[in-house]
Protein backbone atom coordinates (compact mmCIF):
# COMPACT_ATOMS: atom_id res chain seq x y z
CA UNK A 1 0.00 0.00 0.00
CA UNK A 2 1.21 3.37 -0.76
CA UNK A 3 2.53 5.31 2.08
CA UNK A 4 1.76 8.84 1.17
CA UNK A 5 -2.16 7.01 0.67
CA UNK A 6 -1.48 5.53 4.53
CA UNK A 7 -0.61 9.28 5.56
CA UNK A 8 -3.65 11.13 3.74
CA UNK A 9 -6.00 8.35 5.36
CA UNK A 10 -4.49 9.21 8.95
CA UNK A 11 -4.31 13.17 8.24
CA UNK A 12 -8.05 12.83 7.61
CA UNK A 13 -9.38 10.13 10.50
CA UNK A 14 -6.83 12.95 12.87
CA UNK A 15 -8.74 15.92 11.43
CA UNK A 16 -12.50 14.11 11.93
CA UNK A 17 -11.68 12.96 15.13
CA UNK A 18 -10.73 16.46 16.40
CA UNK A 19 -13.37 17.96 15.28
CA UNK A 20 -15.82 15.21 15.96
CA UNK A 21 -14.65 15.30 19.93
CA UNK A 22 -16.63 19.26 20.08
CA UNK A 23 -19.57 18.01 18.51
CA UNK A 24 -19.77 15.09 21.00
CA UNK A 25 -19.56 17.39 23.75
CA UNK A 26 -22.01 20.18 22.73
CA UNK A 27 -23.88 17.03 21.87
CA UNK A 28 -23.63 16.23 25.10
CA UNK A 29 -24.55 19.87 26.73
CA UNK A 30 -27.86 19.52 24.76
CA UNK A 31 -29.03 16.51 25.80
CA UNK A 32 -28.47 17.72 29.45
CA UNK A 33 -30.45 20.57 28.79
CA UNK A 34 -32.91 18.78 27.28
CA UNK A 35 -33.48 16.29 30.16
CA UNK A 36 -33.53 19.22 32.53
CA UNK A 37 -36.68 20.89 30.40
CA UNK A 38 -38.22 17.72 30.97
CA UNK A 39 -37.43 17.26 34.57
CA UNK A 40 -39.33 20.86 35.11
CA UNK A 41 -42.17 19.99 33.44
CA UNK A 42 -42.89 17.89 36.43
CA UNK A 43 -43.20 20.87 38.48
CA UNK A 44 -44.50 23.06 35.77
CA UNK A 45 -46.89 21.43 33.40
CA UNK A 46 -46.98 24.98 31.42
CA UNK A 47 -43.43 24.76 30.84
CA UNK A 48 -42.39 26.10 27.18
CA UNK A 49 -38.69 25.97 25.71
CA UNK A 50 -37.25 26.25 22.57
CA UNK A 51 -32.71 25.11 22.28
CA UNK A 52 -31.25 26.37 19.50
CA UNK A 53 -27.39 25.79 18.32
CA UNK A 54 -24.98 28.08 16.68
CA UNK A 55 -27.81 30.85 17.35
CA UNK A 56 -26.87 34.07 15.69
CA UNK A 57 -28.13 36.83 18.56
CA UNK A 58 -26.06 34.98 21.35
CA UNK A 59 -22.52 36.19 20.55
CA UNK A 60 -19.96 34.13 21.62
CA UNK A 61 -22.12 31.79 24.02
CA UNK A 62 -23.75 30.50 20.70
CA UNK A 63 -23.28 26.81 20.88
CA UNK A 64 -26.20 26.31 22.96
CA UNK A 65 -29.15 28.75 23.83
CA UNK A 66 -32.42 27.62 26.27
CA UNK A 67 -35.04 29.92 26.25
CA UNK A 68 -37.99 29.08 28.12
CA UNK A 69 -40.78 29.65 30.60
CA UNK A 70 -40.72 28.28 33.67
CA UNK A 71 -43.60 28.77 36.18
CA UNK A 72 -43.97 32.22 34.27
CA UNK A 73 -40.93 33.67 34.31
CA UNK A 74 -38.87 33.80 31.49
CA UNK A 75 -35.20 33.05 31.03
CA UNK A 76 -32.53 32.09 28.15
CA UNK A 77 -29.00 30.50 28.98
CA UNK A 78 -26.21 30.40 26.26
CA UNK A 79 -23.44 28.06 26.79
CA UNK A 80 -20.35 28.52 24.41
CA UNK A 81 -18.89 24.59 24.90
CA UNK A 82 -14.98 24.38 24.81
CA UNK A 83 -13.68 20.96 25.03
CA UNK A 84 -9.83 19.79 24.63
CA UNK A 85 -9.05 16.64 23.65
CA UNK A 86 -5.87 16.96 25.62
CA UNK A 87 -4.98 17.42 28.87
CA UNK A 88 -5.21 21.32 29.15
CA UNK A 89 -4.92 23.58 32.39
CA UNK A 90 -5.67 27.08 32.00
CA UNK A 91 -3.17 29.81 32.53
CA UNK A 92 -3.67 33.10 33.46
CA UNK A 93 -1.71 34.16 29.78
CA UNK A 94 -5.31 31.74 28.19
CA UNK A 95 -7.54 34.22 30.26
CA UNK A 96 -5.20 37.47 28.95
CA UNK A 97 -4.89 36.88 25.50
CA UNK A 98 -5.07 39.21 22.82
CA UNK A 99 -5.78 36.62 19.84
CA UNK A 100 -9.17 36.46 18.06
CA UNK A 101 -9.74 32.91 18.35
CA UNK A 102 -8.21 32.17 22.23
CA UNK A 103 -10.81 29.68 23.35
CA UNK A 104 -10.71 31.51 27.28
CA UNK A 105 -9.83 34.51 26.49
CA UNK A 106 -12.07 37.41 28.30
CA UNK A 107 -11.84 39.80 25.99
CA UNK A 108 -13.96 37.82 23.39
CA UNK A 109 -15.92 37.06 26.11
CA UNK A 110 -16.87 40.00 27.88
CA UNK A 111 -17.10 42.13 24.86
CA UNK A 112 -20.13 39.85 24.03
CA UNK A 113 -21.47 39.85 27.10
CA UNK A 114 -21.85 43.32 26.63
CA UNK A 115 -23.34 43.56 23.38
CA UNK A 116 -25.88 40.99 24.85
CA UNK A 117 -26.41 43.70 27.52
CA UNK A 118 -27.52 46.00 24.71
CA UNK A 119 -29.16 43.38 23.07
CA UNK A 120 -33.23 42.09 23.34
CA UNK A 121 -33.05 39.72 26.13
CA UNK A 122 -35.77 36.86 26.12
CA UNK A 123 -36.19 37.54 30.11
CA UNK A 124 -32.80 36.68 32.47
CA UNK A 125 -30.16 35.49 30.72
CA UNK A 126 -27.60 33.43 32.11
CA UNK A 127 -23.87 33.22 29.91
CA UNK A 128 -21.73 30.05 30.29
CA UNK A 129 -18.31 29.08 28.73
CA UNK A 130 -18.38 25.30 29.68
CA UNK A 131 -15.34 23.28 28.87
CA UNK A 132 -13.49 20.23 30.54
CA UNK A 133 -9.91 22.00 30.75
CA UNK A 134 -9.48 22.47 34.61
CA UNK A 135 -7.71 26.05 35.60
CA UNK A 136 -4.22 25.77 36.29
CA UNK A 137 -2.75 24.69 39.69
CA UNK A 138 -1.40 28.40 40.12
CA UNK A 139 -4.14 30.13 38.74
CA UNK A 140 -6.78 28.14 41.38
CA UNK A 141 -5.72 30.92 44.16
CA UNK A 142 -7.01 33.78 42.25
CA UNK A 143 -10.78 32.21 41.86
CA UNK A 144 -13.21 30.90 44.52
CA UNK A 145 -14.68 27.60 43.65
CA UNK A 146 -18.38 28.20 44.49
CA UNK A 147 -21.60 25.62 43.94
CA UNK A 148 -23.35 26.01 40.66
CA UNK A 149 -26.92 26.98 42.22
CA UNK A 150 -25.53 30.04 43.62
CA UNK A 151 -23.91 30.86 40.10
CA UNK A 152 -26.78 30.21 38.06
CA UNK A 153 -30.68 29.68 38.13
CA UNK A 154 -31.51 26.87 40.69
CA UNK A 155 -33.40 25.28 37.82
CA UNK A 156 -30.20 25.16 35.34
CA UNK A 157 -27.71 24.26 38.42
CA UNK A 158 -28.95 20.52 37.54
CA UNK A 159 -27.49 20.44 34.56
CA UNK A 160 -24.05 21.21 35.63
CA UNK A 161 -24.26 18.90 38.71
CA UNK A 162 -24.88 16.40 36.56
CA UNK A 163 -21.54 16.44 34.84
CA UNK A 164 -19.43 17.39 37.93
CA UNK A 165 -18.50 20.70 36.87
CA UNK A 166 -16.92 23.42 38.85
CA UNK A 167 -18.12 27.05 38.77
CA UNK A 168 -15.58 29.73 39.69
CA UNK A 169 -15.56 33.38 40.56
CA UNK A 170 -12.32 35.61 40.55
CA UNK A 171 -11.31 36.61 43.90
CA UNK A 172 -10.83 40.19 43.57
CA UNK A 173 -8.47 40.87 46.76
CA UNK A 174 -6.61 37.39 45.73
CA UNK A 175 -5.86 39.25 42.24
CA UNK A 176 -4.66 42.50 43.80
CA UNK A 177 -2.70 40.83 46.04
CA UNK A 178 -0.79 38.64 43.20
CA UNK A 179 -0.31 41.99 41.25
CA UNK A 180 -3.04 40.65 38.54
CA UNK A 181 -6.15 42.66 38.82
CA UNK A 182 -4.53 46.20 36.58
CA UNK A 183 -4.24 43.82 33.65
CA UNK A 184 -7.54 41.96 34.13
CA UNK A 185 -9.38 45.70 34.68
CA UNK A 186 -7.56 47.07 31.52
CA UNK A 187 -8.62 44.16 29.51
CA UNK A 188 -12.25 44.78 30.10
CA UNK A 189 -12.00 48.60 29.96
CA UNK A 190 -10.40 47.93 26.15
CA UNK A 191 -13.96 45.63 25.82
CA UNK A 192 -16.00 48.50 26.25
CA UNK A 193 -17.65 50.30 23.56
CA UNK A 194 -15.86 53.92 23.86
CA UNK A 195 -12.45 52.03 23.42
CA UNK A 196 -13.48 49.53 20.24
CA UNK A 197 -15.21 52.44 18.61
CA UNK A 198 -12.22 54.63 18.81
CA UNK A 199 -9.95 51.88 17.40
CA UNK A 200 -12.18 51.43 14.77
CA UNK A 201 -12.54 54.91 13.66
CA UNK A 202 -9.05 55.02 13.77
CA UNK A 203 -8.44 51.62 11.93
CA UNK A 204 -11.12 52.93 9.08
CA UNK A 205 -9.32 56.87 8.61
CA UNK A 206 -5.92 55.56 8.34
CA UNK A 207 -6.62 52.60 6.32
CA UNK A 208 -9.07 54.89 3.96
CA UNK A 209 -12.38 52.51 3.85
CA UNK A 210 -16.10 53.97 4.28
CA UNK A 211 -17.59 54.63 7.34
CA UNK A 212 -20.58 51.77 6.92
CA UNK A 213 -23.42 50.61 8.71
CA UNK A 214 -22.83 47.36 8.03
CA UNK A 215 -19.93 47.74 10.83
CA UNK A 216 -22.31 47.37 14.12
CA UNK A 217 -20.62 49.73 16.20
CA UNK A 218 -20.87 52.10 13.27
CA UNK A 219 -24.80 51.85 13.16
CA UNK A 220 -24.98 51.67 17.25
CA UNK A 221 -23.52 54.76 17.09
CA UNK A 222 -23.95 56.91 13.81
CA UNK A 223 -26.08 59.64 15.40
CA UNK A 224 -23.19 60.19 17.63
CA UNK A 225 -20.52 60.32 14.96
CA UNK A 226 -22.63 62.63 12.82
CA UNK A 227 -23.44 64.96 15.30
CA UNK A 228 -19.88 65.15 16.54
CA UNK A 229 -17.48 64.05 14.37
CA UNK A 230 -18.07 64.38 10.74
CA UNK A 231 -17.78 67.61 9.37
CA UNK A 232 -17.96 69.51 6.35
CA UNK A 233 -18.53 67.44 2.84
CA UNK A 234 -15.31 67.14 1.05
CA UNK A 235 -15.71 65.55 -1.89
CA UNK A 236 -19.47 64.40 -2.89
CA UNK A 237 -18.77 62.37 -5.58
CA UNK A 238 -16.19 60.00 -3.03
CA UNK A 239 -18.87 60.70 0.12
CA UNK A 240 -15.59 61.79 2.57
CA UNK A 241 -15.90 64.53 5.35
CA UNK A 242 -13.74 66.65 7.11
CA UNK A 243 -13.41 65.99 11.35
CA UNK A 244 -15.27 68.45 12.99
CA UNK A 245 -12.44 71.29 14.64
CA UNK A 246 -13.71 70.46 17.55
CA UNK A 247 -13.26 66.58 17.57
CA UNK A 248 -9.72 67.53 16.32
CA UNK A 249 -8.38 70.14 18.82
CA UNK A 250 -10.61 68.08 21.64
CA UNK A 251 -12.27 70.90 22.59
CA UNK A 252 -13.14 71.19 26.47
CA UNK A 253 -16.89 72.38 25.54
CA UNK A 254 -17.44 69.32 22.68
Amino acid sequence: MNSNNNQQHHDRATGLKSSLHGVFYQLKLILLVLLQMCKLMDNDENLVFEITTEDPDAGKFDDTVCKYIYNGVPRTMCIQAKHKMVDHKITFGDLTSTASKAPFALARYFTSFLEQKRATIFGDQSLILCTNADLHDNMKDLFDLQPAESALQPDMSDIFDSMGAKCYRFNVDKLKGEGKFVEIRDIMENCSDCNRLAKLLAATVHDEKKVTLQTPLFSIYRNAIANNIVGTCRDSKSFSFDFKEEFITNDTHF
